[in-house]
């Protein structure tokens, strides 16, 4: 039941709610949950995938080389494919922690009948690791990298830019500025049939400048699977728009006060060092989140990528 399963979410949790987990199901077959119920009902849950072999983000070998373990065999997985927040949404108060040893220990039992290696629950925040890891002696909280996170002032990015160094404030005066020098201007939009359709093809440009084979009918399928949950019904689209052309737009979705990036895409025939990645997955939500009560934002990206630039 799509309310009993969100009762349980955290806004934080946003790719663990009905709507994105529907989405995935419409668009790339059934979804395997584990869920525990009660006497009053439902008391928690995960959705399970099988996680990834080739290298990139979900690559065990690829983060744990220097940690020894069986990284090489198949683990059950425990969150929304692909998700890069996973918690597990779960009842609150009493019988929180009876249903969270409930879920991992049927979880264990799990892997163990499908001859696996164990159960691994990626880019979980380490509150939320080290409370579940409580719970089993053999359970272990390792940490990769840090989560990107922005928390909203009330008055948006000048405030934010207020608390920031002399260095920072100058270089994001120089990248609005460079990006208004081009001609850019930011427009907000849901994601309606027309920007689904451009959506589609900038990211998909995106995705294949860095090693995405998938290409736009990939795109297409997943955002059709979110039109069909009712998902996208969440999302906003800071676009840039030159003229009449729109260069670039990032994807994001609301799940209560936060705000979750997810996708970026941008035209790379007019790719003219106006900073646009910047602009609308960071500068831009900021007033955009104040504007509508949204106290933080999620950022997909690693915060590297901010620093490399």
């Amino acid at each position: 039941d799509r309310h009993a399963w969100d009762a349980l979410v955290a806004d934080s949790d946003f790719y663990d709610c009905h709507g994105w987990l529907a989405a995935l199901e419409y668009a790339l077959g059934p979804v395997e949950l584990l869920i525990l119920h009660g006497p009053a009902g439902l008391l928690g849950g995960c959705a399970l995938w099988n996680g990834e072999r080739a290298p990139g983000l979900f690559c065990l070998p690829d983060y744990f080389a220097d940690v020894p373990g069986p990284w090489e065999r198949k683990f059950l997985w425990i969150g929304a494919r692909r998700s890069t927040h996973n918690e597990i949404p779960c009842t609150l108060g009493h019988g929180r922690d009876r249903a969270l040893r409930g879920l991992l220990d049927a979880a264990k039992q799990l892997a163990v009948r499908r001859d696996l290696a164990g159960v691994v629950i990626p880019y979980m925040p380490l509150e939320k690791a080290s409370e579940l890891a409580s719970f089993r002696e053999d359970a272990r909280v390792i940490l990769h990298s840090a989560e990107a996170s922005l928390a909203v002032p009330p008055h948006g990015l000048m405030e934010a830019m207020q608390a920031a160094s002399k260095h920072d404030r100058w270089r994001t005066r120089r990248e609005l500025a460079a990006f208004a020098e081009h001609g850019d201007r930011v427009e907000w939009r849901a994601l309606d049939d027309e920007i689904e359709r451009v959506a589609a093809d900038l990211i998909a440009q995106n995705r294949a400048r860095h090693g995405s084979m998938q290409g736009v009918a990939w795109m297409r399928h997943l955002l059709d699977g979110q039109r069909r949950s009712g998902v996208r019904e969440s999302a906003a689209v800071a676009v840039a728009r030159r003229d009449r052309r729109i260069v670039a737009l990032t994807v994001f979705y609301r799940l209560g006060r936060t705000l979750h990036t997810r996708y970026f895409g941008s035209d790379y025939a007019v790719d003219d060092g106006d900073f646009r990645y910047f602009v609308l997955s960071y500068y831009a939500p900021l007033d955009y989140a104040a504007m509508h009560g949204i106290c933080l934002l999620y950022t997909s990206p690693s915060p590297r990528d901010r620093q490399k630039s």
